[in-house]
């Protein structure tokens, strides 16, 4: 698996496995590993003076600086903005949500950077209105925000499950959670208008969240694909103050084809079923759960053909293989 392209490749498979699916690495991670910071990065002209809200260790600071930025590094965590200020004008150690920014920075800014930020915050609100104090009159906002819609999300919570994890949508630090409906809203409330909006996508079954095929059906998932949001992992856009609200029509994903997003799910059920079968001791099982899943949310001879291999003795399967 290539993160940087996001296509799927896998040695000795068919030739008709490839998805756009693609894991995630961490946010604080390399920008070269990252589409959400790489997508962030291209939204900051070069030479700006940006104020990075949660640099951590520093890994985007020094990205800026190489287009030339001037950073300022606003970090709640001591020991990382130790790691961070050498490659910062300057550095402000607090929580943003306790720190009069007003005395802290007396200055403005072109570009206020809070990449996976708010979703940490009590009162997200209250922080934009802060920050929004500290744009230069043409200055912007860059933000992320995860999908708290993912259709992962969705499918844990029809077993029953929301659990905390140390990373990701259901990051245990997360105090907030935010659907394209409520950042629309939030920003609506503060005067900013969303512009450049971009989405981040990972499949349904490639997120952090495990979920299990046994337990849903393709009727779930053909309900779930029809919101273009299913497959959203993060937000990333440009905020300007501006009179103008955001409308939904507005922000919507013109590209957006449910019917490519559920071959996709079926491709991808159909590679997992293959994978099953071609284990040392093949799982019949589990690749039933697989074609059936793929059959049933977009039918083919091929998902069919699985199905029916899955029924036969583990030991012909394996000869088969």
């Amino acid at each position: 698996m290539d993160p940087r392209v996001g296509v799927v490749v896998v040695d000795k498979e068919p030739d008709w496995l490839e998805t756009t699916f693609t894991w995630r690495p961490k946010y604080w991670s390399d920008p070269d590993e990252s589409e959400t910071l790489r997508t962030e990065l291209a939204l900051i002209p070069e030479g700006s003076r940006v104020l990075e809200v949660g640099p951590a260790a520093g890994h985007v600071t020094r990205a800026l600086k190489r287009q030339g930025c001037e950073v300022t590094g606003l970090e709640v965590d001591a020991k990382q903005a130790d790691l961070a200020e050498p490659l910062c004008r300057r550095m402000v150690v607090g929580n943003i949500e306790d720190l009069d920014l007003d005395v802290e920075l007396p200055e403005e800014f072109d570009v206020i950077l809070c990449g996976d930020v708010l979703e940490h915050m009590m009162n997200p609100e209250a922080v934009l209105q802060k920050l929004t104090r500290h744009l230069a009159s043409t200055g912007q906002l860059v933000v992320s925000l995860p999908n708290v819609a993912h259709g992962s999300v969705r499918l844990s919570l029809l077993e029953g499950k929301f659990t905390y994890r140390k990373e990701g949508l259901l990051d245990a630090t997360h105090v907030r959670f935010f659907t394209l409906d409520s950042i629309r809203e939030l920003f609506n409330r503060n005067g900013l208008e969303i512009q450049d909006l971009h989405r981040t996508r990972v499949g349904l079954f490639d997120t952090e969240i495990t979920v299990r095929p046994s337990q849903i059906d393709g009727s779930t998932v053909r309900r779930i694909l029809q919101d273009p949001e299913a497959t959203t992992y993060q937000f990333v856009f440009r905020a300007v103050p501006s009179g103008r609200p955001n409308r939904r029509a507005d922000l919507r994903d013109a590209a957006f084809d449910p019917d490519r997003e559920r071959q996709r799910v079926a491709t991808y059920s159909l590679h997992k079923a293959w994978v099953a079968f071609h284990r040392d001791v093949p799982d019949t099982i589990d690749a039933r759960a697989w074609a059936r899943l793929s059959l049933s949310t977009a039918p083919s001879l091929k998902a069919a053909l699985y199905w029916l291999v899955s029924l036969l003795p583990s030991w012909i399967v394996s000869w088969l293989a």
